[in-house]
């Protein structure tokens, strides 16, 4: 499955949005004072440990990836947007199914990513990614006729089984 020009713009401006805002040296440098504790400020809290600093910037951003796939592929609000989203839980046991076909190269883009999951091992990748956007599923499918059923514990294993077998051909 291709990019489409748009899908591709997207992902260039929020890379280079990203890199432009966090300023490089800036924040290598502050990063490496508040982790050693120098310069901190007296009410400042500790600096949090890298590896789960790292995890939840890379939670935000896929967050942030899944939230424009919606805003792109699905109707803007709705019973067509809930039905869009149960569409895409299931998806991936269809291999043409374009909820599904769609998101998938921009999962792969933002694995690849300089604001992906760098640092972190294969085998955390699909718990963090259960775990990132369980909370955003959920909150979409609150209020479906099914709600019942697309409650925490199966939005994760839905997310789970189509992170880890999912991948289409």
């Amino acid at each position: 499955m291709k990019l489409t020009n748009k899908q591709l713009r997207q992902i260039i401006k929020e890379e280079l949005e990203t890199v432009l805002d966090e300023g490089f040296l800036d924040s290598a440098i502050d990063y490496g004072k508040k982790a050693f504790g120098f310069g901190a400020e007296p009410d400042e809290e500790p600096a949090a440990e890298p590896g789960n600093q790292m995890k939840q910037e890379a939670k935000e951003h896929l967050v942030q990836y899944y939230n424009n796939y919606i805003k792109a592929e699905a109707p803007p609000s709705g019973s067509e947007r809930m039905n869009f989203v149960r569409d895409w839980l299931g998806g991936w046991k269809e291999p043409k199914k374009r909820e599904w076909t769609r998101w998938w190269p921009l999962y792969n883009a933002w694995r690849t990513s300089a604001t992906g999951p760098k640092g972190i091992s294969p085998e955390e990748l699909i718990p963090l990614t259960v775990e990132a956007l369980t909370p955003v599923v959920v909150e979409i499918l609150k209020d479906s006729n099914a709600s019942k059923y697309y409650h925490e514990a199966n939005v994760r294993k839905f997310l789970e089984d189509a992170h880890t077998y999912g991948k289409p051909s």
